[in-house]
């Protein structure tokens, strides 16, 4: 899903801030992270929006197709809008790079 050129543009275009978690090791960041937003599965997705609500990241786990990442990406965008403090950020967790 995150390789196909509509999603990239759409990253683009709403100047996302992306990072990776590798989750293929215990004891990492990413792990920790993973842990406090309450999953434990992959791959999963956060997109965190500055502001109040930093701490309650819109998510997807498990299997998500283009679609429920368009939505996401725009309801995020939305939000930031209300916000106006800075750019969302798009992390992805993985098993691996």
């Amino acid at each position: 899903v995150l390789d196909n050129l509509e999603i990239k543009n759409r990253i683009k275009e709403y100047n996302y801030k992306i990072m990776k978690g590798d989750i293929s090791q215990s004891g990492t960041e990413a792990e920790a992270l993973l842990n406090k937003i309450g999953s434990k599965s992959i791959p999963f997705l956060a997109v965190f929006i500055p502001g109040d609500n930093f701490s309650s990241p819109l998510c997807l786990r498990d299997i998500y197709t283009k679609k429920d990442l368009l939505d996401i990406l725009e309801k995020a965008d939305e939000e930031s809008k209300k916000t106006n403090k800075g750019k969302n950020q798009l992390i992805i967790f993985d098993s691996a790079n």
